[in-house]
This record gives structure tokens, sequence and C-alpha cells, in this order.
């Protein structure tokens, strides 16, 4: 038995170190790593495509008096990168880093904080402020369809009811 240990003794040894020395030296992520997300807040229009598209719905959008809040806790993150997939405008990013251990949890939470869009008709707040100028500006500047995003859900359906009654009164 003695002799089989040696065996493997010399084995090992010629063998050599088969593992990397980490933590001593760290050793980078590979290309296309998916480490915790992170969000660009100056690009992020609050359109709540990350919110739905989260697996462990861990990202929120909700509305705190005349801001709208995106709040992501990655506390539980699968790192799926859904949130980068679905993101209109790429503000979702997944970065490299995957050592996330922390004491304090608010160190793997986000808060992004958006101007909320307030309704022309009834004044309640509705939606990001930039999401409502960008289908603004992808419906073009002119004709009723501008305006009626100005509106919140509920106005903007009485507003379609009224017009379609004048319509069916006239035919």
């Amino acid at each position: 038995m003695f002799i089989a240990k040696l065996r493997q003794l010399a084995l090992v040894a010629r063998v050599g170190r088969v593992t990397l020395p980490y933590p001593a030296s760290p050793h980078p992520p590979a290309a296309g790593f998916r480490g915790l997300p992170t969000v660009l807040g100056e690009e992020c229009v609050g359109c709540g495509a990350c919110a739905a598209a989260c697996p462990a719905r861990l990202i929120a959008l909700a509305t705190e008096g005349e801001h709208m809040v995106l709040s992501a806790d990655f506390t539980r993150c699968t790192y799926c990168a859904r949130c980068q997939d679905v993101c209109p405008t790429g503000a979702f990013q997944m970065t490299d880093r995957f050592e996330t251990a922390t004491a304090d949890r608010r160190n793997l939470t986000l808060r992004v904080v958006l101007q909320a869009a307030t309704c022309a008709s009834c004044g309640r707040p509705f939606a990001a402020e930039r999401l409502v100028r960008r289908a603004a500006a992808q419906a073009g500047e002119s004709g009723p369809e501008v305006k009626l995003l100005d509106l919140c859900p509920d106005c903007r359906r009485k507003a379609h009811a009224t017009r379609l009654k004048g319509v069916a009164r006239r035919a």
C-alpha cells in the first residue's frame, strides 16, 4: 500500500499544478461572459420591458409621485441577460463582474429615477417622459395620434370612444 501511494505522489508531481491560483491572482472572464447587470440611467426610457422579461421578477417599474422609478434587486439574479436582450435603448448591460459577495444587500440594488409624464386631461402621471417623447418622435410630429400620447391610458380610451361616436353619427 505504501508503494501505491508513492506512485500516486510521483504521478501528481510530474503533472504539476492544474488549477488557477485564484483568488491570489484573479483570472479575467472570457469574452461574452455574463456577469452582474447594470443600467445606464441616461439611456433608460422607462418602458418596463426589462421588468416584464425578468424571469426572477427582480426588476420593477413603479410610479412614485412625479417620478417613474426603475428598481432592480440583483441578490437573486441568474445572469440570464433577458433584460439586456429586450431593452430597446441598450440601457441594460451585462458586466464581467461576478464576485458579488457583500455584507450589505444595498450594494446589489439599483434605482433609476425618471421624470414622469402627466396626463394632459386628468393630470395623473402615467409613463416616463422619455418614453412618451420617444414614441412621439417615432410617430412623427403631426396628426391627432401625437396628441393622444399626452393622455393616460384611461383618458386615451375615452378620447378614442368620443372620436368613434362622432364618426358613427356622421355615417
